[in-house]
């Protein structure tokens, strides 16, 4: 999944998500603040409230994300996994 491949507004939470996970990211950083990047280095806007609700409930409400049967979360955990290896392959050595 490129940038310009984001589906729902919200998949930038999984891209943060998969960018701290694999060590890329530093984890306290701010959605504001990722989200900003992310819209400056793609030239597109990215709404911000849909993204933050999924940002808020991957890092708030961990169980919720990791259990949840809803295929909403589902899809999440598997884009946030895919896109984690993707990102720990072009880690730096």
């Amino acid at each position: 999944m490129a940038l310009n491949d984001v589906e729902y507004e919200y998949e930038t939470a999984y891209i943060k998500a998969a960018l701290i996970r694999s060590h890329h990211l530093e984890p306290h950083i701010s959605f504001s603040l990722f989200i900003r990047a992310i819209c400056t280095f793609s030239g597109r806007e990215y709404k911000y409230d849909p993204a933050q609700r999924v940002d808020t409930v991957i890092y708030h409400d961990e169980k919720k994300f990791i259990t949840s049967k809803s295929s909403k979360w589902q899809r999440g955990r598997r884009i946030v996994s895919h896109l984690t290896e993707v990102f720990r392959a072009t880690q730096i050595q």
